[in-house]
């Protein structure tokens, strides 16, 4: 039987090449491996031919290629560009890749490493022409490209492989603070000099651990708890995805800050208050029984112990010796009720002179600040509740006198626009209709040319979230490209992409009769768009593919309704073409004129959203927080409240 007649190095550089030639895409250097320019960006790509693995189960699903020991690749993996190595199926014309970093970590580690495909995924992807990712048993992802989406992939690698849920290698100048080459090594054969990580995760034995947890006095019911919640963290890869938390910390008695932070990551916080709480004791009880193998919190010697009642008497002496600490205002269930001045000052920054704050670097300052007891026992819902009730510091600005012959509240000013101060308060959860309303007026105020009193009324009236997103869109859209016809195209994509992240990302719940999230679940299908991915990639491969994936008929629902019922405070709706005749009429006073396949503001219209765009998007979103209050929990909304519109 004659060997099939693979393409040369060479030629597998060339068509690849080939295949990208029509963007911006070029070689700089190197004949596989290849330095390439995508964008601006330089990369390294690396291809070898897939083959039939052959190995001893016979199994011919399973296809590899084979990375060899190349002098080229040492300097490879001492530069900080990304390496991409390639299978490329030239029957099928397709190609597979793996993790970037993953693969430049194996560089030169052994005269051949394999990485595998599946000639069934190969196949699917070949018929389907669409990008699929495909889970290998012990073998990460690989993902699995059509030729023709190519740059598709090289534009949106990150959004497939983010750089922080993989190891680095040693020498690697993109490396972190530490770095993990052999995380799961045996404990017995590593040395002082190998990073405090690598050796907490090297302790992850479950049968010491069960020894330990029962000297240390749990039952067989708790023990079988904590090993779930333990092993899901483990297994699932959510310690090794966010190891450069645990660099931070110089100390495993540390990690508890750092089990903490992870927690409070976005793929963790939407299992809920219970999932979190189980978590969070479960690892603690995993610390202290690793801080007693390496001997870390208790400084002993090498092959010393200490029984778990003398480990937990040093512990709380620690705590209570220290001195100046802050002091604590606990409630009944020993959780913190109250933040002291100091920090508040120190917070304020964090809150004030920010759109949409960093909870999580603002909760990890807190637990830097208090004492552990004070913070540990702290939910998703009990830090809401603990920042909604804090009194934060108005806002720096130059304060205007208030005119003696008027009752209007005094105006603080802020980066040259008159607002309320109560506008700048700390957006409440609990009291948003009341902070909607005072935006409302304070925006009232700026309009002199166009009658913006109806345009606050805009969402008073809706069942579904249609209205804040097409109002969004439209102003962003304004803002970014300058002009003042937009498409119904152009807002439908862009209305997808703001909600991308707040729907499938933060799992935000649009109400029973909401079809945005279906119209989202149904692009991702087509796409192959990960949940996780930017507003700004979702937008950029929706526009590519608008009408050769169905994009424009999954999403053209929207326009039955919403741009004609969106200028119902200008024009009492009768049907879509009467209120479209009316809004191209001279006299017209309302947001937009509708026309055939696309809306036109006037100029007024558009110097004010020029002057006010600011005001406007908090407005919308302030709007759209009152709306998810009645479908989200707390944990949620505090979700919303941190991620703020995108694309804007």
């Amino acid at each position: 039987m004659a060997l099939p007649n693979y393409p040369s190095s060479g030629a597998l550089i060339v068509t690849f090449l080939d295949n990208v030639k029509r963007y911006r895409v070029n070689s700089i250097r190197g004949m596989n491996p290849t330095l390439i320019n995508v964008n601006g960006v330089q990369m390294y790509i690396y291809i070898r031919n897939l083959t039939p693995a052959q190995l001893s189960n016979d199994n011919p699903d399973i296809w590899r290629i084979q990375l060899p020991k190349r002098e080229e690749f040492e300097e490879i993996k001492k530069d900080d560009k990304l390496f991409l190595l390639f299978g490329y199926d030239y029957i099928r014309k397709v190609y597979t890749t793996w993790n970037p970093y993953w693969c430049k970590q194996r560089l030169n580690v052994a005269e051949s490493c394999s990485m595998y495909s599946r000639l069934s995924l190969q196949q699917r992807v070949a018929d389907t022409q669409k990008i699929e990712v495909m889970k290998l048993q012990n073998e990460g992802n690989v993902v699995c490209i059509p030729s023709t989406l190519l740059v598709s992939y090289l534009k949106n690698i990150s959004q497939y492989y983010p750089e922080e849920s993989v190891y680095v290698p040693v020498g690697s100048s993109i490396q972190k603070k530490k770095t993990v080459e052999t995380p799961h090594e045996d404990f017995a054969s590593i040395t002082e000099e190998i990073n405090l990580y690598e050796r907490f995760v090297a302790c992850y034995d479950k049968i010491k651990f069960v020894k330990y947890l029962l000297e240390d006095g749990n039952n067989k019911e708790e023990i079988k708890n904590i090993l779930y919640s333990v092993a899901f963290l483990f297994d699932n890869g959510y310690i090794d995805k966010y190891a450069n938390i645990f660099y931070d910390y110089s100390n495993v008695k540390e990690y508890k800050h750092a089990i903490n932070r992870l927690l409070w990551r976005g793929d963790l916080r939407s299992y809920g208050d219970q999932m979190y709480n189980n978590l969070k004791m479960a690892m603690n009880k995993y610390i202290a029984y690793a801080s007693g193998i390496l001997n870390e919190e208790d400084g002993m010697l090498p092959g010393q112990k200490l029984v778990h009642n003398e480990r937990k008497q040093k512990r709380n002496s620690q705590v209570t010796s220290t001195p100046n600490r802050p002091k604590c205002v606990l409630d009944e269930f020993g959780k913190l009720k109250k933040l002291d001045a100091i920090i508040i000052d120190q917070l304020t920054p964090l809150i004030r002179d920010v759109d949409y704050p960093d909870y999580e670097t603002i909760i990890k300052k807190i637990r830097e600040y208090y004492p552990e007891e004070a913070t540990d026992k702290m939910t998703p819902a009990d830090w809401i509740e603990l920042f909604d009730s804090t009194k934060w510091q108005k806002k720096r600005g130059r304060k205007t006198a208030k005119n003696k012959n008027s009752d209007s509240e005094s105006v603080i000013v802020v980066n040259d626009n008159p607002i309320k101060k109560n506008d700048l308060e700390f957006v409440d959860v609990s009291d948003c209709n009341d902070q909607i309303d005072n935006s409302n007026s304070s925006l009232n105020q700026l309009a002199k040319d166009v009658d913006t009193k109806v345009l606050f009324t805009v969402f008073d009236k809706k069942v579904t979230s249609y209205k804040y997103f097409w109002f969004v869109s439209i102003i962003s859209l304004v803002k970014s490209r300058g002009k003042s016809v937009i498409s119904f195209d152009e807002i439908l994509i862009r209305m997808a992409a703001i909600a991308w992240p707040i729907v499938l990302q933060d799992g935000i719940d649009l109400g029973e009769r909401d079809m945005l999230a279906k119209y989202l679940k149904e692009i991702q299908k087509k796409t192959y768009i990960i949940s996780g991915a930017s507003s700004r990639i979702v937008e950029s491969t929706l526009s590519d593919h608008y009408y050769s994936l169905d994009v424009k008929e999954i999403l053209s629902p929207l326009l039955n309704n919403v741009p004609y019922r969106f200028l119902s405070p200008w024009v009492k709706y009768t049907s879509n073409n009467d209120v479209a005749m009316v809004s191209q009429t001279d006299n017209f006073m309302g947001f937009y004129a509708l026309k055939s396949d696309c809306v036109e503001l006037k100029k007024e219209w558009w110097d004010y959203i020029e002057s006010n765009y600011k005001e406007l998007c908090d407005f919308s979103y302030r709007s759209f927080i009152s709306y998810a209050k009645q479908y989200n929990n707390d944990l949620k909304l505090l979700k919303l409240m941190k991620t703020g519109w995108s694309l804007v």
